[in-house]
């Protein structure tokens, strides 16, 4: 009853709240879409309270109840506690282990749901419901975005981009951290495109990009990281769209070179170290989804000998006869349709204009460095679906609403 008590409220608040309303999408659709990532969030929550001991979104709520008991009894601790613990070392950006800022991504959102658990009376679900209504934002902030920069683009196309898109749906629903994630990218390119639409730069757009790499940092360090060169591409490709080429390749190069060279900055900026020590971290952990991989060393030989395989790994799979499970036969089917998308769209895509040729870099920017990544450090499969699906839609968006479609029965 409590459930759907708060589902009616949430209802009536995207009715209200001008930044959801405003977003040209009906409010009938904006209630169904809303409800879809509800019963997604619910679904996922219930699949994984079937392997409830291994399930971080599971474990992370347990571990709230004792963060509430904490906010109700001593709130200033509560509070303290989030961003100082004697125990973690601080030192080490990119550190494992009891490094706060290893700990500071899962710390977070345990004590969101902690603060969500005063209202739920501790109900999982019914954090799910706030959890993907505060998440909600995020789906509008990119629609909102890539409409600025495609105002003739079918909104059905959009709206599919920016919901429905099946790997990104499911992840981005449940209660974990990919649902902030997607929703902070999105805010950033949503000031993107204000900023394009309007050429125009305000210290309001510059302090809501930077809060937002904030948090992403805070919560995925190496995806804060790539939207720094990606929103320099995006905005370099506007200010001068007749030297894309050059640009990119110089951008390219240069964040070759800083990921290799990282540690002589600093030995605790070391990247190439970093992506290692996360891949034995990833790889010890019991999982029935464990691909093959090769040996990897802090060398650039390593590395290049290791290329190949992380583009197996971190763009084409799972394979649709990797015999897996029927649980990942949707994640194959979705990088199959994405291969015919990228195919048809080679040859039958509509002139962009400079603002949607810079965005369509930045998609491609994000997916290539964030995928690679995931490529050369995760080799479990189940990991590596969750975590590809948040950069999706920045790729995808710019090749569905450039398509020319041709109808399928000529007159």
């Amino acid at each position: 009853m409590l459930f759907l008590l708060y589902l009616i409220f949430f209802f009536w608040l995207i009715n209200k709240v001008n930044f959801i309303r405003n977003s040209g999408i009906p409010l009938k659709w904006l209630c169904i879409l809303f409800s879809l990532k509800v019963i997604v969030g619910v679904f996922y929550g219930y699949i994984y309270s079937k392997h409830i001991a291994d399930a971080d979104t599971w474990k992370m709520y347990f571990i709230s109840l004792r963060h509430t008991s904490i906010l109700t009894s001593n709130p200033v601790h509560f509070i303290t506690s989030w961003f100082y613990e004697p125990q973690y070392s601080y030192s080490e950006p990119f550190g494992s282990g009891k490094s706060y800022w290893n700990i500071i991504k899962d710390l977070t959102l345990i004590k969101i749901e902690a603060i969500f658990n005063v209202f739920s009376f501790r109900n999982y679900y019914i954090n799910v419901l706030f959890f993907n209504f505060i998440t909600f934002f995020g789906n509008i902030a990119f629609v909102k975005a890539y409409g600025l920069l495609f105002p003739h683009a079918k909104k059905s196309l959009l709206v599919f981009a920016a919901f429905l898109i099946p790997s990104t749906l499911f992840w981005t629903s449940g209660l974990h951290k990919d649902g902030l994630l997607f929703m902070l990218m999105s805010l950033i390119v949503y000031q993107l495109a204000l900023w394009m639409n309007s050429q125009k730069t305000t210290g309001k757009m510059i302090l809501n990009v930077a809060l937002c790499l904030l948090f992403i940092f805070l919560l995925r360090n190496y995806v804060a990281l790539s939207f720094i060169p990606a929103i320099l591409i995006c905005t370099l490709n506007y200010r001068f769209s007749k030297q894309a080429t050059k640009i990119n390749l110089v951008l390219l190069v240069v964040c070759c070179a800083g990921f290799f060279l990282s540690s002589y900055i600093s030995p605790a900026l070391d990247l190439p170290e970093w992506v290692i020590k996360r891949r034995i971290e990833f790889n010890s952990l019991s999982a029935n989804t464990l691909l093959p991989y090769n040996h990897l060393e802090n060398s650039f030989q390593s590395y290049l000998y290791n290329l190949p395989q992380a583009v197996d790994h971190g763009f084409l799979r799972p394979y649709l006869w990797d015999r897996l499970g029927a649980f990942y036969i949707p994640f194959a089917l979705e990088i199959v349709a994405l291969l015919a998308l990228i195919i048809y769209y080679l040859f039958n895509h509509l002139p962009l204009n400079k603002s949607q040729r810079a965005i369509f870099y930045f998609g491609l920017f994000i997916l290539l460095a964030n995928w690679l990544f995931l490529g050369y450090m995760i080799h479990i499969v189940g990991a590596l679906v969750r975590y590809k699906s948040i950069f999706l839609p920045f790729f995808v968006a710019p090749i569905l609403l450039s398509i020319k479609f041709k109808p399928l029965i000529k007159n």
